[in-house]
């Protein structure tokens, strides 16, 4: 009894001493047996903690790398503009616009007028990679 106080109070490394196999000893055994499952369960929930810390800190991290390329297109976008070049402007600035649609799509459904934007950013983005030999009619 004097053991299991002092492991209620907090001390949960001491075990109960067995002395005899009798009903008592029985009651002993299953309670340390309890003792150690009870720090097995600890431990596995001190890891899944863990775990879970990890990988909310790699999903923000995932976040964090999209945000730096839109954010990088964006300042290419405002250099270009100001070295008067609106059409490597216009293709960074449309370029940013597909990659934070596609990246953001969180809901399943969207709008029309968001696709038709998302759309007309693609087409302008292929255009100027096949060098005109796309066509297109909205």
């Amino acid at each position: 009894m004097d053991t299991m106080e002092k492991i209620k109070n907090g001390n949960t490394d001491l075990r109960a001493e067995i002395q005899k196999k009798d009903e008592i000893g029985m009651l002993g055994q299953n309670f340390n047996e309890m003792l150690d499952r009870v720090e097995e369960l600890a431990e596995k929930e001190k890891t899944s903690t863990y775990l879970l810390g990890q990988a909310k800190y790699h999903a923000l991290q995932a976040q964090i790398n999209p945000h730096f390329l839109y954010n990088t297109l964006e300042t290419m976008s405002s250099i270009a503009q100001l070295q008067d070049c609106p059409e490597v402007s216009r293709l960074s600035m449309s370029l940013s616009r597909i990659f934070r649609y596609s990246l953001n799509m969180k809901d399943h459904f969207s709008t029309i007028s968001r696709e038709v934007m998302h759309l007309e950013n693609y087409c302008y983005v292929m255009e100027v990679r096949m060098q005109d030999r796309v066509q297109y009619y909205l």
